[in-house]
């Protein structure tokens, strides 16, 4: 009986996990980048990837993360904050909450790192 309550226990929190690791379609971030027309100190625009929950984008060696302008889409009708084009510091992971129209939110982290030489 035991044994039995924990598989049935394992099958669950599983099948829960699993659930939490991409978020659901109406809070989805659709393109993340940052284009060379708002950040002028690149040579050229970066795309971020944007896996589940977590966004990473890699930049030239040298590049100041501390001053970019994401430019961020989404799914209609959604909400994000901080807003898609709003000067962010990167330099550490930044949070983005998105919400939908139906109320449902997913906080996304993006991580920027710089390419080594």
């Amino acid at each position: 009986m035991k044994k039995r309550f924990i598989l049935i226990l394992s099958v669950v929190v599983f099948f829960w996990g699993c659930n939490n690791i991409n978020p659901p379609e109406t809070v989805l971030i659709t393109s993340f980048l940052f284009s060379v027309i708002d950040n002028q100190m690149l040579d050229a625009t970066v795309y971020a990837v944007v896996t589940g929950t977590s966004i990473t984008a890699e930049f030239p060696d040298k590049t100041d993360i501390t001053s970019l302008r994401p430019t961020i889409e989404m799914m209609d009708g959604s909400d994000i904050m901080p807003a898609s084009g709003s000067v962010l510091n990167f330099s550490r992971p930044v949070y983005f909450i998105v919400t939908s129209q139906q109320g449902d939110s997913i906080t996304y982290t993006a991580t920027v790192t710089l390419a080594e030489k």
